[in-house]
């Protein structure tokens, strides 16, 4: 379980929690092109702890896929921190080769497509990720083995992937992501291309693998089967850190979600909330009783405005005839005569 506090991790002189496995603080990530800029993360702040189930849900395009991107050092952030704890610094500062080899021992990934490689067989695709890790042959295949026997597909370690069903290919998927016995496991969909009772397979693997082994599991999902099944769901809406949910409604969001006051002391309201508030959206904030109250102010504000105060307008001689000319003016008004000589250049 997760602990009770976490202390904000950018300060070196705070002791972080035994459990604490990775961070994000402060995350933003923005794509630009030459014509447009997306923020698909606004300040997301979020913990990971150890033998933690935790499923991110929301809706396309909400920023869920660009987060685990991030947490796994596959993307680095525009802004912010993430903060590995083997080697208990924030990567997003380190070279990509450096990522890499960190990330082979610490992070599992696992996503919707099996992504096994077809001219190789099951052992051997569950073996690969262990050779960057400098492990032995004998070792890497005994240790293959043994995950191959843990996903109950052992009799199949030398079979073509491709004669797989879906539910086999992505239990070889995530023995494969366990090979070098990381952290944490990132899975993305991990249950999107398989039907109901092939999805149960999977969930219970991925439980029973959380317990035996103690490894976290950070899950993307649009599935309610899966968000069910985790120690905690948390949702983003909008690049934002929207809140937590323990029975998820998928249909109607607003109706499971409790709400998360973010860093930024951000929160969202449901929509049928905001749609009950007067039309004018000036309100008082204060606690009563240990509630929040949003008083509407019935004031009728008008908007702020910026007033610039402008330098009196600088005057320049023409130096031909003499001529008083704006500042603003390149020839003069009266002979046309270039005013670069007085000063407008």
């Amino acid at each position: 379980m997760k602990s009770e506090s976490t202390p904000t991790i950018y300060d070196p002189t705070v002791e972080l929690p035994e459990d604490l496995v990775l961070a994000l603080f402060n995350i933003y990530k923005i794509y630009r092109t030459s014509e447009v800029e997306t923020v698909a993360l606004r300040g997301v702040t979020l913990s990971l702890f150890k033998s933690e189930n935790v499923v991110c849900i929301g809706s396309s395009g909400s920023g869920k896929t660009t987060l685990l991107n991030i947490m796994g050092g596959l993307i680095k952030p525009t802004a912010g921190i993430v903060f590995w704890t083997p080697v208990a610094a924030d990567i997003s500062r380190f070279s990509d080769d450096l990522i890499t080899r960190i990330r082979n021992q610490f992070i599992g990934k696992v996503s919707q497509k099996s992504n096994l490689l077809p001219h190789l067989s099951v052992l051997k695709n569950v073996m690969l990720g262990g050779y960057i890790g400098g492990y032995s042959r004998s070792k890497l295949e005994k240790r293959a083995s043994e995950l191959l026997d843990r996903v109950e597909l052992q009799r199949y370690k030398h079979h073509n992937p491709r004669k797989l069903s879906g539910g086999e290919k992505q239990r070889v998927a995530i023995a494969a992501a366990l090979i070098n016995n990381p952290q944490i496991v990132l899975a993305d969909e991990p249950t999107g291309n398989v039907d109901f009772n092939t999805g149960e397979a999977i969930l219970d693997l991925i439980r029973e693998i959380n317990k035996d082994l103690e490894t976290s599991f950070f899950i993307v999902t649009h599935s309610k089967q899966v968000a069910s099944r985790a120690n905690r769901v948390i949702e983003i809406h909008d690049g934002i850190l929207a809140g937590q949910h323990e029975e998820v409604d998928l249909d109607n969001l607003n109706h499971s979600r409790i709400i998360t006051a973010d860093e930024q002391g951000r929160i969202l309201l449901p929509m049928e909330i905001i749609k009950q508030l007067p039309q004018s959206t000036y309100f008082r904030a204060s606690v009563k009783h240990d509630n929040i109250v949003l008083a509407p102010i019935s004031s009728d504000f008008s908007p702020k405005r910026v007033v610039f105060e402008t330098k009196e307008q600088r005057r320049i001689i023409c130096p031909i005839c003499k001529t008083e000319n704006p500042g603003k003016k390149i020839l003069c008004q009266k002979c046309g005569s270039l005013l670069r000589k007085a000063g407008r250049f």
